[in-house]
């Protein structure tokens, strides 16, 4: 029979039998199955081959709840009994027992593998037999041991410095019973006592040898003490302590107890006063001799008198007289050193031994006395040498208009001697008697100096020098104007001692220079001349003066003026002193009179007159074509005259306006008061009854007697009809006349002539009723032209065509006589579509947009223009609730822009359940139908109906509904995999083939390894098993879904959840948590009676608390003392009671003392059990020790060195490391210190070491070290960086708790001498200095001497500090002596500005020589040199810098817009500043007064707008209330933006109410995140392009193919406060100027224009219509640029040749500045370069092969010489052909402003045809007659916008001067 041993299933193992049962040819009688997993027990061979079975059991498997393992079920076949027949090894661990009908395979407790690895069991059923084996696993449940004793080896302590390193100086040898870690236990080790921060030993972890890596160092550590640890694989260990001693070797020297390392004497100090006091000790330990003292001054130059000495008590005495400025001549300093040496004196019975002495150098700084006055100084660079006094003369001549320093005839140089910088300043200022007049002059500069400095008198105002301003630069001698002279003072007084004066005399005589003007006199009121003229005064007449006729002075006829002899002339004065600058002089009282010095001339455009250059006097010149005067072109005209005086050419003008006086000439014109109106077809009102909305026409003439006749002109009368919104095409009649009809439509009435100049008349109905419908197409506008001529017009003055013509739109209104008419219905009147249910609203509520909303659309037409059509519903087939039925839907009416087009939408916040039963009573409403109807007017006299159908398609919208859920289950903590924990239910309304199949899902965040649930039934069961400690409750989250598709979320989800608590076993054991070993190791007098000790032991149970699993007491077992067992009675400790400790779970246990332990120390181990209440419990044991210290109760006391610190000694600076010897070579005494404590413990014994002292900086711990013996021993060779050392030494016992004293020892080090002193750290310095101040100073580092040294006596170097490079013109350095050390500053000498520069940078270089270096070093090219240091000055910060506002525009002002598309509380517009300060933050206040342009918006409730959103630098305007389509004008308000520095600035605001025709479009090829980044530059480029203020609304990112985007702007005319309207900016771009300015600003922004992007962009549609659509407009866009091409070609070839010649006959005389060589033509003619005669600029020859033709100098043509270009023009092959037409300026055909078009046929006498577009509307303020403004470039305002709109014209081609229209491609001089 076959034994089979499994670790299957149940139903695995009844599968796998009947496998072996076949081969076998039965079923067999015995096989084994496993029951349960447990950890740590796995069959891994079944013996289904016939062999024996094998269970692998891991060693230690705790019982669970005190029952058996159960390893394997046995099965079999029979009723026989299973039994165990053997067990090898033997073992009563196994065992098989019946349970029920199932034989278990029984394991009673855990099993050992270092006991037995292994057992094999004999079973027997039946008459069959079978072996299992048992394979114990091995695990880590042993502790590795130490086998030997390392400490043992170390007896003998170590000298310092030996062994040598890497040898090995003991080895730790240990075994571990486990297995699994024979040959991997490692070593390690821990340096508890004497560590540092670099290893000294090192321990192989593989064979535990320990070595030395590093030589040991007593200076460091006298004792060190390891703890070498042995780990197996588990970490595992065990340690032992080792100690490791380290003995000195032996070395010793006076030292110096009070030194001063520097001090300060003034100068003059008495001889003999003591300065300063040194006092030294002998170093010895026993041997301590007295000092002597020794003081010896070096200077550099050895001339210098020795000035101080010092006595046997250590007192430094003045042995000199001190004085600075003796000192400075022979040194170049007030700072030397000397140095003083303390020396031993030996007793008698030791005069052999070589007294030790120490020296130091200290630092004696002379003070300079403020005893030396300012000097004034004439030699160049004056040195101490050079003789200067106090005062000194000097003298000037300057021209009165001298600008800037005066040229004295002598250096000015002041000098201050004293050395010290305070001492040595002194203010500049001017003396106290210096005229006010040179006081408010001129400045003396600079206004302060010191030491040395250059000095100078400027001009600070040119005002006080103007000659001509009094008497007080000139005065008369022999009736000649001489310059005056004039003396004051400049004093120098010292700024620390004012009485310290120095005096410049300043000798100044100022000077007359030809600076004034002539001036014109007998001038009018208003500064000009003003002249009487008739117009058209024949040429040639001379000028004289009228006067007005007395009957009526204010008459404007020339008729009626007499004429006088007296001649019209200009005169002009010279106001100069000196008389060669004057334009006359009869005398010397200066009598003027007008002279021929003054030349005058015309400066501006030539008049009509000319001018006596000598004289002034005027006649009239026609010369060279110019206009004569003309009342109907203008009524008066100002030029302007220019007088030149003598010496300089010096100039002034004035205005010379002309009054022109009338003659009786032709001149009328007509007004129409509308040029539109609208009537109504179908009226028949009488005939000849004026039409009601048109007023008067009137015609007027400016002629005395007109006769003026208005009539309407049929012939040119039009019609026509629309075919789109305000768009028309004319009607043409092949048969008829349509002139003959409208005569019977309208007339002119009676003309009205009581005023013959001005007539009106009416225009009134005709004979018939007007009719739309007069053709198919129908008649919607009539132009009529209506004629006004002058009957009364001479034949002589007769014009053909002398009338003026305008045009009368009249528009025809149609009444409604047309039914509406649905679009697309089936032939039934239906219309079908279908909706989806609507999903439940979001808590928000209903967000849907009406787009999304709209179920259909319904579409109307009717052929009225008329219409307004309305639209109405009702509900169709519903049974009840049929208001609610209707209101499902809204019926929307039409928009304006689409009124023939109605929407039905849902109703906003209304749902549309499918589900619903109760309209259709009880049935789903899966269809809606309604009704809708179409009225063309209000009283709905025509209409249609339609029904439409919505079928309505079901969601998903009904949730998963909980039936049966659980909020709490328990759960056993042994419960097994499968476990059924509970079962859920849920159900859903929704239909289950689709919507309503529910599947149960865990929740992400439940440990899927511990429950699962079953997706289709709910049931939720165990998984993985539970430890009550780690978790005791879950919370698991269950939920419903349906419609769940795995890989995707839970749809409609619902959930539930449950709290499952663990119920706890009694699994673990209370355990000890406290490790450490010792448990306390108080001292002797520490313990207190009945008091606990401060270490307590805390212990844990991981069972739950609240049950007596988790519930336990502690107990003492026992107590051994020093190993040996004490009686119960005599413990010397119990335990307390146990406390609730911080941790779960933990317990606090309390150790008290039963008595005083005082003499009691020892080594105490204490036994410790724990057991927790249950039955049986469970206990754990665990051994504490507690040592009981011996106290130490005594410290050290110093003998040498003195406890006082006065010990000090000298010595050499090139001393060799080891033990240190004094100056004299010999040892310094080795330290030494008692301690009283008991000689026999390490209480009293005493060692040494160094203690570094971080706050000396003369700390010596880097260089000395003691030897624990007390030898002093230098470690490494000494530097010159310090002069000193201090040493600290502490002597401490061996005590456990060590007690210690410490003393101080100096060492001197005395240097070689003539080393150059350096910087230790060249690293950069960075300071910083505040900006806005002057003497602003910051310490920096001191460079180092190697020389000097703090040894009295010895004075080795002095370190001069310079600044070498960098921004020398912003520092100076001063030294300061502060607490006897010399300090240096660096101090600024001008204000520092960190705006404009934040950081400086200065080379700063240190030297024995007191001459400052010239070479000039680069901060960022140093050489390679520790004498350089270079300093980095970071400018402070303070907010001194006012806000400034990037957005405003040129005028200050910033603008923007809000639209009736904004809403209150939206932020319409950012406001940012920029602040160069740095940090700061900038807060924002809105002005209270906020002015409204318009009535429209001053009801606004105040404030309109309120700052939101103040970030750093920005803030938002946000609106207060909602803008109205009816508003308009704009607000005006100021900003105002304040930093943290209180600096402020204000600009001012104005946002505009802008309509939907202000905004332009423009659509760019770049993405929109590109454009709105960009969009402050965008509106600068905008603004530039179309030079009116451009404003960027928003940023708009349009679908397309191309990732366009649309930004949309609108423009604002600055000088007229208005918004302008897009339609004219859009025009601009067919303007070449402007669309090419256009494109260069985008490029300078970085953006690129769509192809046609000015405008609405076009809307996306399919891309392959679109693209043919852009190859179709492309063709035809290429075909009229053809078309233009060729036009324009030949249109300007035509006007070439015209030019040519007009060009050739300008008449050319004169010079260019006289003016007279101008034709006076009032025409703005292309003459802008240099040859600027007008008609001959050489730009318009065009024959650029015709160089010979050009005229080669204008100045030198004259008529009267022969020169001029007409002669023999008539042979020029390009005049043969020209036809004669006489003056082309005469031609009415030509047009000489461009094309502008005129209404006016005669418009060469319309005044609004001069210098304006040509049209009747514009008015006659835009036209400018004056010179000075006809060259000013002007915006268009709005009305003239609207005005070229109007008629459908696009604007003038010179847009930017409405003056002169001149083609912009002939402005040259602009590009």
């Amino acid at each position: 029979m076959a034994f089979v041993v499994r670790h299957l299933t149940l139903a695995g193992a009844l599968c796998l039998l009947s496998v072996v049962g076949i081969a076998q040819g039965g079923f067999p009688t015995i096989f084994l199955q496993e029951i349960q997993p447990i950890d740590g027990v796995v069959i891994t061979n079944p013996g289904t081959g016939g062999g024996n079975g094998l269970i692998s059991v891991v060693e230690n498997i705790p019982e669970v709840e005190n029952a058996p393992i159960i390893l394997a079920q046995v099965l079999v076949d029979g009723p026989e009994e299973l039994t165990i027949t053997s067990i090898n090894p033997p073992s009563t661990d196994f065992r098989v027992e019946l349970v029920g009908s199932e034989w278990h395979l029984i394991q009673d407790g855990p099993l050992d593998y270092e006991e037995y690895p292994s057992y094999l069991i004999g079973l027997r059923h039946g008459a069959t037999q079978r072996g299992v084996i048992i394979e114990v696993g091995d695990v880590n449940d042993n502790d590795p041991l130490i086998t030997n004793n390392p400490d043992g080896e170390l007896n003998n302590p170590y000298n310092e410095h030996e062994p040598p390193p890497l040898t090995p100086i003991t080895k730790v040898e240990a075994s571990d019973r486990d297995k699994i870690d024979e040959n991997r236990l490692t070593f390690e080790f821990v340096h508890r006592i004497g560590g540092g921060n670099e290893p000294i030993f090192r321990m192989d972890p593989t064979s535990g040898e320990l070595f030395i890596i590093k030589s040991l160092d007593y200076r460091s550590a006298s004792m060190h003490r390891l703890e070498l640890f042995v780990f197996d694989s588990g970490r595992r260990n065990d340690s032992v302590q080792i100690t490791i001693q380290v003995e000195d070797l032996p070395d010793e020297q006076p030292e110096f107890t009070q030194l001063p390392t520097s001090f300060t004497v003034d100068e003059n100090t008495p001889l003999n006063q003591d300065v300063a006091l040194v006092t030294a000790r002998d170093g010895d330990l026993g041997k301590n001799w007295p000092i002597e003292y020794i003081l010896t001054e070096t200077h550099a130059d050895p001339n210098t008198p020795k000035l101080f000495a010092i006595n046997s008590d250590g007192q430094i005495l003045v042995a000199n007289t001190i004085d600075a400025e003796m000192l400075l001549h022979y040194e170049t300093t007030l700072m030397f050193d000397v140095v003083v040496t303390a020396r031993e004196i030996p007793p008698e019975e030791e005069e052999g031994f070589i007294p030790l002495e120490r020296s130091a150098t200290i630092t004696i700084t002379i003070k300079d006395l403020n005893d030396n006055p300012p000097e004034v100084c004439i030699v160049p660079n004056p040195d101490a040498t050079t003789a200067c006094s106090g005062s000194q003369s000097y003298t000037v001549d300057i021209p009165e208009t001298h600008t800037g320093e005066l040229e004295l005839n002598l250096p000015f140089i002041v000098r201050d001697l004293d050395s010290t910088f305070s001492f040595s300043q002194y203010d500049i200022a001017l003396g106290p008697n210096t005229d006010p007049r040179i006081r408010a002059g001129f400045r003396s500069q600079p206004v302060s100096g010191s030491s040395i400095t250059e000095c100078s008198i400027a001009v600070q105002s040119s005002e006080q020098l103007d000659y001509e301003t009094g008497a007080f630069w000139w005065h008369l001698v022999d009736d000649a104007p001489v310059p005056r002279q004039h003396t004051f003072d400049v004093i120098f007084t010292g700024r620390q001692n004012p009485a310290h004066i120095a005096t410049a005399t300043i000798n100044l005589r100022v000077t007359d220079v030809n600076d004034n003007d002539p001036i014109f006199t007998n001038l009018e009121v208003g500064g000009e001349y003003v002249f009487h003229v008739c117009e058209e005064t024949p040429d040639g007449t001379a000028l004289n003066v009228l006067t007005a006729p007395g009957s009526d002075p204010t008459s404007l006829i020339c008729k009626n003026w007499g004429s006088t002899s007296t001649p019209l002339r200009v005169v002009a004065e010279d106001a100069d002193i000196t008389p060669a600058f004057k334009g006359w002089f009869e005398s010397l009282h200066l009598i003027a009179v007008a002279a021929e010095e003054i030349r005058y001339s015309w400066y501006s455009r030539m008049p009509p007159v000319a001018v006596n250059p000598t004289l002034g006097t005027m006649a009239i010149n026609l010369a060279g074509g110019v206009r004569n005067f003309d009342r109907e072109m203008y009524e008066r005209e100002s030029f302007t005259i220019e007088a030149t005086d003598t010496e300089s050419a010096r100039t002034s003008r004035v205005t010379a306006t002309f009054v022109i006086l009338d003659h009786n000439d032709l001149n009328f014109e007509l007004r129409l008061p509308q040029f539109q109106i609208f009537v109504e077809e179908g009226l028949q009102p009488t005939p000849g009854a004026p039409i009601a909305n048109l007023s008067d026409i009137i015609a007027s003439s400016r002629d005395l007697e007109p006769n003026l006749d208005i009539s309407i002109k049929w012939e040119d009368t039009k019609l026509f009809r629309s075919y789109s919104s305000d768009r028309y095409e004319q009607i043409f009649f092949q048969d008829e006349d349509p002139s003959e009809t409208i005569k019977k439509w309208f007339a002119i009435g009676p003309i009205i002539k009581d005023d013959p100049t001005n007539v009106k008349a009416r225009l009134v109905y005709g004979q018939e009723k007007i009719d739309r419908e007069l053709t198919d197409m129908g008649v919607d506008r009539v132009e009529l032209v209506i004629a006004v001529t002058d009957m009364n017009t001479t034949e002589a003055e007769w014009i053909p065509g002398n009338e003026v013509t305008s045009t009368l739109n009249i528009r025809i209104v149609d009444i409604n006589d047309q039914l509406p008419e649905f679009e697309d219905i089936n032939d039934a009147r239906e219309i079908l579509t279908q909706i989806e249910e609507t999903e439940p609203f979001p808590d928000e509520g209903d967000t849907s947009t009406d787009a999304q909303r709209e179920i259909y659309a319904f579409r109307v037409h009717d052929r009225d223009l008329n219409s307004k059509f309305s639209f109405s519903i009702e509900p169709v087939g519903c049974v009840q609730d049929c208001d609610e039925y209707l209101g499902l839907v809204t019926l929307l009416p039409p928009l304006p822009t689409s009124p023939q087009k109605a929407t039905l939408h849902r109703t906003q916040g209304v749902l549309i359940d499918r589900e619903e039963t109760k309209f259709y009573q009880g049935r789903t409403t899966d269809e809606l139908k309604y009704r809708v109807t179409v009225c063309d007017d209000e009283q709905c006299t025509n209409s249609a109906s339609v029904t439409i159908i919505i079928t309505v398609n079901d969601i998903n919208d009904n949730f998963p509904i909980w039936t049966v859920t659980h909020p709490r289950v328990n759960v056993p903590e042994l419960a097994q995999a499968g476990h059924l924990v509970a079962t859920y239910t849920a159900t859903d309304a929704d239909k289950e083939d689709k919507f309503g199949k529910i599947t149960y899902i865990l929740d992400e965040t439940v440990d899927n390894t511990k429950f699962a649930i079953n997706p289709t039934s709910g049931a939720l069961t165990v998984v993985g098993p539970f430890e009550w400690w780690e978790q005791p409750e879950y919370t698991v989250t269950i939920t419903a879904t349906d419609n769940y598709r795995p890989g995707f979320p839970p749809s409609n989800p619902n959930t539930t959840t449950t709290i499952v608590t663990i119920q706890d076993a009694n699994t673990n054991a209370p355990e000890f948590l406290t490790a450490d070993d010792p448990l306390s190791e108080p001292y002797e007098t520490w313990p207190e009676v009945d008091k606990p000790l401060n270490e307590t032991i805390t212990i844990r149970d991981r069972d739950d608390p609240s049950l007596v699993n988790g519930q336990f007491s502690v107990r003492i077992t026992g107590i051994t003392k020093d190993d040996k067992p004490m009686p119960e009675e005599s413990f010397p400790f119990r335990v307390g009671t146990l406390e609730v400790g911080t941790g779960r779970g933990e317990k606090i246990l309390p150790i008290i003392a039963t008595r005083n332990l005082t003499g009691e120390w020892g080594v105490y181990v204490v036994s410790f059990e724990a057991e927790d209440e249950a039955d049986p419990p469970r206990i754990t044991p665990r051994d504490y020790t507690i040592k009981i210290l011996d106290e130490n109760l005594n410290t050290p006391e110093f003998i040498f060195p003195l406890p006082t610190n006065t010990t000090s000694i000298i010595i050499n600076l090139n001393l060799d490391p080891g033990p240190v010897n004094d100056w004299d070579g010999n040892p310094v005494n080795r330290c030494y210190a008692e301690d009283k404590d008991d000689p026999l413990s390490n209480n009293s014994r005493v060692w040494y070491m160094t203690v570094e002292n971080e706050e000396d900086e003369d700390d010596g711990f880097q260089y000395f070290t003691v030897s624990e013996i007390g030898q002093i021993i230098l470690r490494e060779p000494l530097d010159d960086t310090k002069s000193r050392h201090n040493l600290y030494i502490r002597a401490q016992d061996r005590g456990v708790i060590p007690r210690w004293s410490e003393s101080r020892m100096t060492f001197f080090l005395r240097p070689e001498q003539n080393r150059p002193p350096y910087f230790n750290d060249t690293t950069p310095v960075e300071i910083t200095l505040i900006e806005n101040a002057i003497g602003a100073e910051h310490e920096i580092v001191s460079a180092f001497d190697p020389d000097s040294t703090d040894i009295p006596g010895i004075d080795l170097g002095t370190i001069y500090y310079f600044i070498v490079g960098g921004s020398k013109e912003y520092f100076h350095l001063d030294i300061r002596t502060e607490d006897g050390k010399n300090v240096t500053y660096i101090v600024t000498t001008q204000p520092l500005d960190r705006e404009f520069i934040k950081e400086h940078r200065v080379v700063l270089y240190c030297s024995n020589n007191p001459t400052p270096p010239t070479a000039e070093i680069d901060p960022g090219q140093i050489p390679d040199s520790n004498a350089y240091l270079l300093i980095i000055i970071e400018v402070g910060n303070l907010f001194d810098t006012h806000p400034q506002f990037p957005q405003a525009s040129e005028g200050g002002i910033i603008s923007g817009g809000f639209s009736a598309k904004n809403y209150q509380e939206e932020s319409i517009a950012g406001i940012s500043v920029i602040d160069l300060d740095d940090f700061d933050f900038v807060t924002f206040t809105l002005s209270e007064t906020f002015v409204a342009s318009d009535e429209s918006l001053s009801n606004v409730g105040m404030p309109p707008f309120v700052l939101t959103n103040n970030t750093n630098t920005s803030v938002s305007l946000q609106l207060t209330f909602t803008p109205q389509p009816t508003m308009k004008g704009h607000f005006t308000f100021t900003i105002t933006a304040t930093d943290l520095g209180l600096l402020s600035s204000t600009v001012e605001c104005k946002l505009y109410m802008i309509k939907e025709s202000n905004v332009v479009t423009f659509t760019f090829l770049n993405r929109r995140e590109e454009v709105q980044d960009k969009s402050a530059r965008l509106a600068e480029a905008l603004s530039a392009a179309f030079r009116y203020r451009c404003n960027v609304d928003r940023v708009d990112e349009r679908v397309d193919a191309y990732n366009t985007s649309v930004a949309y702007t609108h423009f604002i005319d600055l000088t007229t406060n208005e918004p302008i309207t897009g339609s004219f900016i859009e025009q601009l771009q067919f303007n070449p100027e402007a669309y090419t300015r256009l494109l260069a600003e985008l490029a300078n922004v970085g953006i690129t224009l769509a192809p046609d992007g000015i405008g609405q962009p076009q809307t996306s549609s399919d891309d392959g219509n679109q693209l043919t659509i852009y190859i179709l407009i492309g063709g035809v866009g290429l075909l009229g640029v053809v078309l233009i091409v060729l036009s324009t070609s030949c249109y300007f070839n035509n006007r070439s040749l015209t030019r040519r010649v007009r060009a050739l006959t300008a008449t050319t005389f004169g010079s260019q500045t006289s003016g007279l060589n101008r034709s006076g033509a009032v025409l703005d003619l292309p003459n802008t370069n240099e040859f600027a005669i007008q008609g001959s600029n050489p730009m318009w020859t065009t024959n650029p092969g015709d160089n010979e033709k050009r005229i080669p100098a204008f100045d030198a043509e004259s008529i009267g010489s022969g020169g001029s270009v007409l002669i023999g023009v008539e042979d020029d092959q390009d005049f043969k052909d020209y036809k004669e037409t006489g003056n082309p300026y005469e031609d009415e055909d030509d047009d000489l402003y461009g094309d502008t078009p005129h209404d006016n046929q005669n418009s060469r006498y319309n005044p609004q045809s001069y210098g304006s577009s040509g049209h009747e509307d514009l008015d006659n303020d835009d036209i400018h007659h004056d010179e000075s403004e006809s060259d000013a470039p002007r915006n268009y305002s709005d009305n003239e916008n609207d005005d070229y709109q109007d008629l459908e014209m696009p604007p003038p081609m010179g847009f930017g001067d409405t003056s002169t229209r001149r083609n912009p491609l002939m402005d040259f001089d602009e590009n």
